[in-house]
């Protein structure tokens, strides 16, 4: 898990998937890193509780390299996160509020 702000970048990992997003947030946190203009990257499938997570965290954006479930889709579209999937060095797929990308 990757978290983008401005130009640091701050990486964590750890065998389950939820707490490398538990660690990086708390990272993150703990470094007054503001997460309402940050971004999130994740390697795991994204699905409703990992897009929880992001939530609750107050990032408002999260890129994955995978798919997204139509659970996640639907709850990043309600509260307003843009979910970017399949991202890879030349495509990604955009699933929910593509106003925040710039490309």
């Amino acid at each position: 898990v990757g978290i983008y702000h401005e130009k640091t970048f701050t990486a964590v990992e750890d065998i389950s998937r939820h707490s490398a997003i538990d660690k990086a947030i708390g990272l993150s946190f703990l470094n007054g890193v503001p997460s309402s203009s940050s971004v999130i990257v994740v390697s795991c499938r994204q699905t409703e509780s990992i897009i929880n997570k992001i939530i609750m965290g107050g990032f408002p954006i999260v890129i994955g390299l995978s798919a997204p479930t139509d659970a996640a889709i639907y709850l990043a579209n309600d509260f307003n996160v843009t979910l970017i999937g399949f991202a890879s060095k030349n495509r990604f797929n955009i699933y929910t509020n593509d106003w925040r990308v710039d490309f």
